[in-house]
């Protein structure tokens, strides 16, 4: 079942809610609380680590303050054709594919702004983490390289990025696949090495476009890919999102001695 725990974890999402009563931090509910754990592995003390590490960036970003539909149209109007779809793997995992030739960092000139993209990127981690299932088998990333130069890069927001989906938002990159390269992604690699872990550097790949189909079927993929699927991205979000509510309202029945803040 999607979102089924087992007594051990329903017994981790007590413990995590009791820390965040007695240190005051504020979890969103019993839904989120069983992501942290889940990725956290029962680990009470790096899920905390993370949820206060996503609630702080929330809060000096602002991002309750900024409304997400605003941000889907900003990053559509600012950034077209950079987010191509959103879809599943061969191996059930949510996947997100990106076009980086057209991502212009230029484009983000003001604090705004940035809110504006970090607040589409949090609304779309939510929508790929809409169930326990989402957290357990972990996402992929599937990037279109093709075309891309210096320009179409940011060492300050991929450092900054990082921290959110680095051991901080609960979801786990299982596979990162660069499509068709350029020779300077050598080079963009190992900037990002100072500040991505070796376990993460480690499961980013090159790979050519033939490649990715290895990993995905025709039916899976986007039509930018080859393949057939031509849901956009805010349709997928939009239908995600409600996938995402269910869960949450399915979880406000958990036993639990500790209701979330």
């Amino acid at each position: 079942m999607a979102n089924t725990l087992s007594a051990e974890e329903e017994g981790w999402v007590s413990e995590l809610l009791e820390a965040c009563k007695a240190e005051n931090v504020h979890v969103k509910g019993k839904f989120e609380a069983a992501c942290y754990v889940i990725v956290s592995k029962g680990d009470i003390k790096k899920a905390m680590t993370r949820l206060k590490k996503i609630r702080r960036i929330e809060s000096e970003e602002g991002l309750d303050q900024v409304d997400v539909q605003e941000s889907w149209d900003f990053l559509d109007k600012q950034q077209p054709g950079c987010m191509q779809a959103v879809g599943l793997d061969d191996e059930g995992r949510v996947t997100m594919y990106m076009d980086y030739a057209a991502f212009h960092p230029g484009n983000i000139k003001t604090p705004q702004d940035w809110k504006y993209m970090m607040k589409a990127f949090f609304n779309l981690f939510d929508c790929m983490t809409a169930t326990i299932e989402d957290v357990r088998k972990g996402t992929s990333f599937v990037a279109q390289c093709k075309g891309m130069g210096f320009s179409n890069f940011s060492l300050e927001i991929e450092k900054r990025f990082s921290h959110v989906y680095q051991d901080g938002y609960p979801m786990k990159f299982k596979l990162i696949m660069m499509v068709d390269p350029p020779t300077i992604i050598n080079a963009i690699i190992n900037l990002c090495k100072v500040f991505l872990s070796k376990k993460l550097m480690d499961r980013m790949k090159c790979v050519t476009s033939a490649d990715v189909s290895k990993h995905i079927s025709e039916d899976k993929l986007p039509v930018s890919y080859g393949g057939t699927n031509k849901e956009t991205v805010r349709e997928w979000v939009a239908r995600r999102a409600a996938v995402r509510k269910a869960s949450e309202g399915s979880f406000a029945s958990l036993k639990s001695t500790v209701t979330a803040m």
